[in-house]
């Protein structure tokens, strides 16, 4: 069999020989594993969009708010949703019967770790004088 550049090039080295029928199983292999992950992929991450999750949540739990005053209620509210007191802010809301900023605001305030209003005064020191 003559190996010149020509029949090399007609028979590439990747169908060549029983060593290499191995490596096509262990490359094909290796493409079917990479597919496996890749089409899997990781999970989308949970806080994605905060402020849609919070208008859906607000229509939801306070369907007496409009889309609009939802909107504006959540710009107010979006971090106690990202902290997962979401729900209890619009119960607070839906309560009070009102959809207005002022009604946002207290709720969101009175939820979650902030319920409390926060550290106290810190202690005054004496005066040197």
């Amino acid at each position: 069999m003559d190996r010149t550049l020509f029949s090399l090039a007609v028979r590439p080295w990747f169908f060549a020989g029983p060593v290499m029928a191995v490596a096509r199983v262990a490359l094909v292999a290796l493409v079917a594993v990479f597919a496996a992950v890749a089409a899997t992929g990781c999970r989308p991450a949970r806080d994605t969009r905060p402020l849609l999750r919070c208008e859906d949540t607000c229509a939801r739990h306070a369907a007496a708010c409009s889309a609009e005053q939802c909107a504006r209620g959540c710009r107010l509210a979006v971090d106690r949703e990202v902290e997962g007191a979401g729900a209890a802010v619009f119960a607070c809301v839906a309560a009070s019967r009102s959809c207005e900023e002022p009604i946002f605001a207290r709720c969101a305030v009175r939820q979650g770790v902030h319920a409390d209003g926060g550290p106290g005064v810190p202690k005054s020191f004496p005066d040197d004088d």
